[in-house]
């Protein structure tokens, strides 16, 4: 699991998973066990890397809430080649964590704003249908980011990680096709 704060162009982020292992290596550690590209232990569901359930916890504005947001962002960091990062939003929302899937051009699949709950996925209406807890972002129908959902029971969990799985799977066939 990576957090990473990024600013700047496309250019210097096309060059900062080599420059991050240059780095590592002339720190002599990875951060798993000074092995690099040995996949990390991601066999606890749930668990998670100390800063980030610091992220969540200092803006989940309840012990419920930060339960659902660490159970949801900890799932699909499990999931093998994802990572989370702090991003801010474009709408002036804040700070939130952008879920990843690493080595695709597109990235990003899914937004978490652990202070509402929010969870923002890379889908389009369609995804939508026999949904109970998700619902239409009022945004251009283009937008690529339709579908929200707020993580308020264990029902909404499910239905939210149902969501995350589609947008990585889309995020997926995208780079696939591009």
């Amino acid at each position: 699991m990576s957090i990473v704060i990024w600013e700047g162009t496309a250019e210097e982020a096309a060059a900062l998973p080599a420059e991050v292992r240059r780095l590592l290596r002339s720190l002599g550690g990875t951060g798993n066990g000074g092995k690099i590209g040995k996949k990390p232990d991601k066999s606890a569901e749930g668990a998670l890397d100390p800063a980030v359930q610091a992220f969540i916890a200092e803006r989940a504005r309840s012990q419920a809430a930060r339960a659902l947001v660490n159970r949801f962002v900890g799932t699909i960091l499990t999931w093998e080649g994802t990572h989370a990062a702090v991003a801010k939003a474009k709408q002036g929302r804040g700070e939130c964590l952008r879920l990843m899937r690493t080595g695709t051009p597109f990235g990003g699949f899914v937004y978490v704003w652990p202070g509402t709950t929010r969870v923002d996925f890379r889908l389009d209406a369609a995804h939508l249908e026999g949904r109970t807890h998700a619902y239409r972002r009022n945004v251009q129908s283009d937008a690529r980011y339709q579908v929200t959902l707020r993580l308020k029971s264990k029902a909404a969990l499910a239905e939210a990680l149902e969501l995350a799985q589609k947008a990585m799977e889309g995020v997926e066939q995208a780079a696939k096709a591009s």
